[in-house]
């Protein structure tokens, strides 16, 4: 029989007292789910004399006011951000309701816990990031700022509630990075609907009927989809009163409805639970000696490693370093000498990051417990050369754009290997400052780095640098097919190289048949008598959809239609 009292801390998979230590609301304690024990007595004996297995005790946290409140509002904005996200193309509507989650998760989770200025530059880089989404158009910057924003939300929520089981700024905060973002949605989901569950019976009278309430509202949401239909068509007036509501779009609101639930379980779930201080157990880090490889055996292969290095980098100086001086060796061409580069730093610098990052591991460290300074050197003459591969690298990729232009795969080349620059730069003052928090400085700095990127836009400078370099004679030839690729940001160029008899054929081409992206096109080129009439798309656009530089495109090409099919026609009739 299970003895524990019933407001003592029961880990979940072990049945054992949680450790204390485990942040947690104050005044508040935790309570839990246990059978009662019987008055009858055990008639059966035990099997082998071994005691009777002890029943798992299931972990439930207090509801507050606040957590009811936050609930039901996180749900509404799940809807709404699947909505106004996934359906609005993720453009302005998504911006806003990036807006709107990261408002409610500082404000529930620094009530719950406590306010940090980190955590709060973590949640602003969110917004910041997401509110590019109304003013450019990339997909491919969009696929990767999404991940961004959603990473950037979990370390605030990280930082706000200080729920992760190790210590703060180490390498180890990833873990509870991955931990509350991929584990703690499924592992604590039990938590959640059992805490509201014995809530709404133990604080609330009419908690039962509240409870069933909810369950038929929510089994009526499917029926609606298939009555809502045929009222519609069966009235005229009830048509014209649903197409003024938000119902007018039946399929996209049930759609959103379903889809916004589980985004809310598996969002609300961790924020829940990190709130509440339940995620993980505190892990405090112990000065004593502990286990690992001896020093001796890591400094071999390290000493190893670093003279190949060494040797490597003076029997290359001619090939390293000849970036900086701006010529290039016996038969190479720029392409070759930067692609070759890139490859070189993309290769060594990975393997550079994954010994450093072993040899600090798993090294034993001293009666201090820090690792010893002969194996802390080795590491930073090996980070030291991958920053010297790096800045090498950065100058062939500045010559190799100087003479070819810029694309995205340059661009976000350079951008990688400033970030990579960086978190070599911290890993060498981590290697000498033990209290200098790592973790948090590349999350920060990358964060910063990220809002940067984003706000300039890389298409949009991309097609800036190219068509002015080539006006000014830095670029000898200018890719107008390169420029059409680069979608909304690249429309703008188009439009100015009509004016230019070496490149007006290609750009009108390239506009014509934009067009069909932009709106609708009526015209036939080889009729003569065929109206030119070109309707923009962008009249159509609800807030939600709205996007500054595709209205900004369709507005380009709509009022320069007549010269797009002038030119065009000349060259499609040939």
């Amino acid at each position: 029989m299970n003895n524990q009292p019933v407001n003592q801390p029961i880990n979940e998979s072990q049945g054992q007292p949680v450790n204390e230590n485990v942040a947690k609301p104050a005044g508040q304690t935790y309570t839990y789910q246990q059978q009662p024990a019987s008055t009858q007595p055990n008639t059966q004996p035990p099997f082998n004399g071994s005691p009777s297995h002890s029943v798992k005790s299931k972990v439930r946290v207090p509801i507050t006011k606040l957590d009811s409140f936050f609930t039901a509002a996180f749900f509404i904005l799940s809807v709404i951000a699947v909505d106004f996200g996934l359906f609005g193309g993720f453009n302005l509507g998504y911006s806003i309701a990036v807006a709107a989650l990261a408002v409610s998760l500082i404000i529930y989770a620094s009530a719950s816990r406590r306010f940090t200025v980190l955590g709060f530059i973590y949640a602003v880089s969110a917004v910041a990031i997401s509110s590019v989404f109304t003013v450019y158009g990339s997909s491919f910057s969009k696929f990767i700022q999404f991940f961004a924003v959603w990473g950037l939300l979990e370390l605030a929520l990280l930082d706000f509630t200080g729920c992760g089981a190790y210590q703060k700024g180490s390498w180890k905060s990833g873990l509870d990075l991955l931990r509350l973002a991929f584990i703690t949605p499924i592992e604590k989901l039990g938590v959640f609907f059992g805490s509201f569950r014995e809530h709404n019976k133990q604080k609330q009278p009419g908690g039962k009927r509240f409870s069933a309430a909810i369950g038929g509202v929510l089994c009526a949401i499917p029926v609606l989809g298939i009555i809502l239909p045929l009222l519609i068509s069966s009235d005229a007036a009830f048509e014209s009163l649903v197409n003024q509501t938000s119902f007018a779009n039946v399929p996209r609101l049930f759609a959103a409805i379903i889809f916004g639930a589980v985004l809310f379980l598996y969002m609300f779930t961790a924020i829940f639970a990190a709130a509440k201080g339940v995620v993980a157990k505190k892990k405090e880090p112990s000065a004593k000696p502990n286990f690992g490889i001896n020093p001796m055996g890591i400094n071999g292969f390290l000493s190893v490693i670093s003279f190949v290095y060494l040797t490597y980098l003076f029997s290359q100086l001619s090939y390293f370093f000849g970036a900086f001086s701006g010529f290039l060796p016996k038969d190479f061409t720029v392409s070759e000498y930067a692609r070759r580069g890139f490859f070189e730093m993309t290769v060594i610098c990975a393997i550079n990051l994954f010994i450093v990052g072993v040899a600090l591991i798993f090294t034993k460290r001293d009666e201090k417990g820090e690792v010893p300074l002969s194996t802390r050197g080795l590491c930073a003459f090996i980070s030291v050369f991958s920053l010297a591969v790096i800045a090498t690298v950065c100058a062939k990729l500045g010559l190799y754009m100087s003479d070819l232009g810029l694309t995205k795969l340059r661009v976000y080349t350079t951008v990688f290997s400033v970030m990579l620059a960086i978190i070599f730069l911290f890993v060498i003052v981590r290697l000498f400052i033990r209290r200098f928090p790592y973790f948090r400085a590349c999350t920060v700095f990358i964060a910063v780095l990220g809002v940067a990127v984003s706000v300039v836009d890389v298409n949009s400078y991309i097609a800036y640098y190219n068509y002015e370099a080539h006006n000014v004679g830095i670029l000898e030839e200018l890719d107008v097919d390169y420029l059409a690729e680069l979608g909304d940001a690249g429309v703008p160029y188009l439009i100015k190289l009509l004016d230019n008899k070496e490149f007006a054929e290609d750009a009108a081409q390239e506009l014509y048949y934009k067009g069909y992206s932009y709106g609708e096109i009526d015209y036939n080129y080889f009729d003569e008598n065929s109206d030119r009439e070109f309707k923009p798309d962008y009249n159509d656009y609800d807030f939600r959809s709205y996007n500054v530089a595709r209205i900004k495109a369709g507005k380009l090409i709509e009022e320069n239609w007549d010269k797009i099919c002038d030119i065009y026609v000349s060259t499609a009739k040939i």
